[in-house]
């Protein structure tokens, strides 16, 4: 996750209505641009300001924790396509009289293939 992602997570859950955040000088917070949604108001600008000015990334245990479930349910997502792939591909081989092949050898496939890249 990058610095301008965890601010702007971080904004997000403070209440502040924002479209995200740039940062040009990671070491210069002059340089980190708030872009509030509309909506915001003046107090909400004024909280936002604040965590711009004291917001650590690696001290936000929140977002940590929400990038790596997120990347857990990445996981989690492709392993059921990839597990309803060989489903679907059971299926037609039943349909033709060829025996199914189990999820490790259709790894195995997939790991072959990706190996090519």
């Amino acid at each position: 996750m990058t610095l301008a992602e965890g601010l702007t997570r971080a904004l997000a859950r403070a209440g502040v209505p924002v479209f995200g955040v740039s940062i040009v000088v990671t070491d210069d917070r002059s340089t980190w641009t708030i872009q509030y949604k509309p909506e915001a108001t003046n107090q909400q600008k004024t909280a936002g300001e604040a965590l711009k000015l004291s917001y650590d990334l690696a001290a936000d245990t929140t977002a940590i924790d929400e990038d790596l479930t997120s990347q857990f349910d990445t996981m989690r997502m492709l392993r059921a396509v990839a597990l309803t792939m060989v489903d679907a591909i059971n299926i037609e081989r039943a349909q033709h009289g060829r025996a199914a092949i189990s999820p490790a050898v259709a790894r195995d496939q997939v790991l072959a293939k990706y190996r090519t890249l």
